[in-house]
């Protein structure tokens, strides 16, 4: 007989009985041995085992912390650093933390120090299975390497559709996979300005063909409506809660007109469910653009609802937001008078509404409380309902 890991071990070593026990040999083969010896063979790969699984935990856990601290880029840098370790279950060093975050302090201030944040053709090492399909493109694994990063992710072509080119508008000079990648990365900004990170980063990239592309983060998790089909619940928690209402806040802001629960993907970090947003190109529209979205495209689409709870720390950096911020994020290309007039109308509407006291505040650490979940439970438009009822919903 012949193991080949610790599960194997433990289903084989449940089938014997008194002390007739197994020991692995050089060439991985067991014989029968004491009871006595099994047991410290047992113990020792239990303890091997769960050390590697807490370095991974550990390294993982560092990484969320990046994120949150310092944002996407950062925290791909880290996870790059640590990419041996995550995979071998190796232990991070305090030393090895320390040399990490010095050479992201140069990288951000020597940008090629840490190379271009930018992939091209020639840059492309492997293309692997695909993640899904869109309306007009393929969404592949690939991975990229232009010298001084490597980066794997999802590949999604910019092509062109309908929906794309009425948001765009026909008056602009920047061509329209331009504005795929402005809209997904000035929804990023918005999503790190507020505090919650709950929207996928990305980089520019091309496909094999020199086709322009957006390289996503690489999500691992589902989506709600994947999760939701398949009969897995998605588990309720401060981090949910929080990150469903901060990415329900990004949406009203950047004016998102397709968010659904094919592109909430919920991972899990430290055995906590994280509501990511995926598929940001359909945002920061102008109020001429999304009335004829409405008579063409979707005819049931609707602005994002207004939030029914907020923590002190997210309201506090919507109410300081002005159009000089929202000028910072959007950037110039989407900053056209047009979109910068309706996105300043959907920041003031949001500010009013908290000023009103329609918004319960509670503290940053209070999205644990029952009331909490009552009002969100309370009002079917926020996305948290939408994702614990997702299955009375379809």
């Amino acid at each position: 007989m012949k193991i080949s890991n610790y599960g194997d071990l433990v289903a084989t070593g449940q089938t014997l009985s008194g002390r007739a026990q197994l020991r692995a040999t050089e060439n991985g083969d067991l014989s029968v041995v004491t009871l006595g010896k099994f047991k410290r063979l047992f113990a020792a790969i239990v303890r091997n085992q769960a050390g590697r699984d807490s370095n991974r935990a550990g390294a993982q856990a560092y990484i969320a912390h990046i994120r949150q601290a310092h944002g996407f880029e950062a925290a791909r840098f880290a996870e790059v650093a640590l990419s041996n370790r995550i995979e071998k279950g190796k232990p991070v060093s305090m030393r090895k933390i320390q040399a990490l975050e010095s050479a992201w302090k140069i990288s951000v201030q020597d940008p090629a120090a840490s190379g271009v944040r930018e992939f091209k053709a020639e840059h492309l090492v492997e293309e692997g299975e695909s993640l899904g399909s869109g309306s007009n493109n393929q969404i592949v694994k690939a991975t990229f390497d232009n010298g001084h990063v490597v980066m794997t992710g999802a590949l999604k072509p910019l092509k062109a559709s309908a929906g794309l080119i009425l948001l765009a508008g026909r008056d602009d000079d920047v061509g329209e996979q331009t504005h795929v990648l402005d809209r997904n990365f000035a929804s990023q900004r918005m999503a790190e300005r507020l505090g919650v990170h709950v929207i996928a980063g990305g980089v520019p990239a091309q496909t094999a063909k020199g086709q322009p592309a957006l390289l996503m983060e690489l999500v691992h998790g589902a989506s709600v409506q994947d999760k939701t089909q398949a009969g897995h619940p998605v588990l309720d928690g401060p981090e949910l809660r929080r990150g469903l209402v901060g990415l329900q806040v990004v949406d009203i802001l950047t004016g998102q007109i397709d968010r659904n629960l094919a592109n909430i993907m919920i991972k899990r970090e430290s055995g906590r469910d994280i509501p990511v947003g995926i598929d940001n190109d359909l945002c920061f529209v102008t109020a001429a653009s999304l009335a004829q979205w409405h008579a063409q495209i979707n005819r049931e689409a609707k602005p994002v609802d207004m939030p029914v709870v907020l923590d002190q720390s997210m309201a506090q950096k919507i109410m300081s937001m002005n159009r000089d911020d929202l000028v910072a994020l959007m950037g110039s290309n989407l900053a056209t008078p047009a979109r910068l007039g309706a996105a300043v109308a959907r920041l003031s509407e949001l500010q009013a509404h908290i000023s009103s006291g329609a918004v319960s505040l509670v503290a940053d650490d209070g999205w644990h409380h029952p009331h909490v979940g009552q009002l969100l439970d309370r009002n079917a438009g926020n996305y948290w309902h939408q994702v614990m009822h997702a299955e009375s919903m379809q």
